[in-house]
């Protein structure tokens, strides 16, 4: 394999060169087979004698190659190798359109790249295909976060932009924003729409104050018993409950 090629591969794991590629990478069978099934370009497939490709749809793509286990080593971004990897076209960038009926959510600072990668996974299950993101949020095609998403970074869309501004919009269009905080109402009691946008925060700090300042309501996901020594639940564990919550209102009032 190319040297080359190696060091451009290798450089994806950098968010400055993934954007002046315009490429990132997916390893896994199972990632690999979602990207061909999806509506994003597949540039190049890459994959070792391990790996049987037999049933890949890959009559569309610029080139496949067989390449050995040390070479796939030296490409590949996981502590352990997988058997193939797949260079992706970053897709240019799309609007998102808000509308009254739809629940997004929106995400204020979540930096770790696996809770950001668990969060795509999570709205992917839960139907909800649209994602706003602060630019100060983990890049969605960092390594780490493409293959937490186990494939839903095909179905779930994320636009990074000015979360305040995003309220303002949603404000004056009569879509309420629901943010998540400690000192919020709970959410089981609280009255919730079926459209909305639900806002996460940061690890270490949660929604910052501007933006829960703006927000409809502030929800508070309560501990049992009450008097919990946990002091919060990780981001990722917290969307998942309140999505869950959600479309679970949804279900009953039809």
């Amino acid at each position: 394999m190319e040297k080359g090629k190696i060091k451009l591969i290798k450089s994806l794991d950098n968010k400055r060169r993934r954007n002046e590629a315009g490429m990132f990478v997916v390893e896994g069978v199972k990632m690999v087979e979602e990207m061909l099934k999806s509506s994003l370009n597949v540039k190049e497939i890459f994959f070792t004698e391990r790996c049987d490709i037999s049933s890949f749809d890959t009559a569309h793509l610029c080139k496949v190659e067989q390449i050995s286990d040390s070479d796939m080593d030296r490409i590949s971004h996981l502590n352990t190798p997988s058997s193939i990897l797949a260079i992706i076209e970053i897709p240019t960038t799309y609007k998102i359109d808000l509308n009254s009926e739809e629940l997004y959510l929106a995400l204020d600072g979540v930096q770790d790249p696996g809770n950001m990668g668990t969060i795509i996974r999570i709205c992917d299950w839960y139907g909800i295909t649209n994602i706003f993101a602060s630019n100060e949020s983990a890049d969605i095609f960092n390594p780490k976060v493409v293959q937490a998403t186990m494939g839903a970074i095909s179905r779930v869309k994320v636009v990074y932009c000015d979360l305040e501004m995003l309220i303002t919009d949603a404000k004056n269009m009569g879509i309420p924003s629901y943010t998540t905080a400690l000192d919020g109402e709970n959410m089981y009691s609280s009255e919730i729409s079926s459209g909305g946008i639900i806002i996460m925060g940061n690890e270490g700090h949660g929604v910052s104050q501007a933006v829960q300042q703006m927000s409809s309501s502030k929800l508070y996901i309560p501990s049992y018993p009450a008097e919990s020594v946990c002091e919060s639940l990780n981001v990722g564990v917290a969307t998942a409950i309140i999505c869950a919550e959600f479309r679970r209102r949804i279900s009953i009032n039809g």
